[in-house]
């Protein structure tokens, strides 16, 4: 119990806060083997769409396990943003694709859990 409040107390924290890859061209990606998760967050009307992901270390030296989640959040929030009532499976699934053809990412694999809120109260996700 206490690690779902403490991640309940880190999405409040960065609720506000702008992630650091948020370019059209990856130029900012944060490159650190060891932080591989991010997050994605999208509120457009009355749709509020918020992504977890953890990158799958394991790579060794030959691949930054950083680089998938971030990517993978990046897509999942751009297509959020475009497309608000889309349920979260569909987004990830193209967020996913986006992932595959970005030619900053030569290999790796994260999980995922995203979730959407519409305006009338319905939510819905996928892990």
């Amino acid at each position: 119990m206490g690690s779902r409040r403490g991640l309940l107390l880190h999405i409040r924290q960065t609720m506000d806060c702008e992630c650091s890859l948020y370019s059209s061209r990856f130029e900012n990606l944060r490159v650190d083997a060891r932080k591989a998760d991010d997050y994605a967050k999208s509120l457009h009307d009355r749709h509020l769409h918020l992504a977890i992901s953890d990158g799958v270390g394991g790579w060794g030296d030959t691949v930054d396990p950083s680089l998938f989640p971030q990517v993978l959040m990046y897509q999942y929030s751009q297509r959020a943003d475009r497309r608000p009532s889309s349920h979260p499976r569909q987004i990830v699934e193209e967020g996913y694709e986006g992932v595959i053809k970005a030619e900053e990412v030569p290999a790796g694999g994260a999980t995922i859990c995203a979730i959407a809120l519409d305006g009338e109260g319905r939510l819905r996700g996928v892990k």
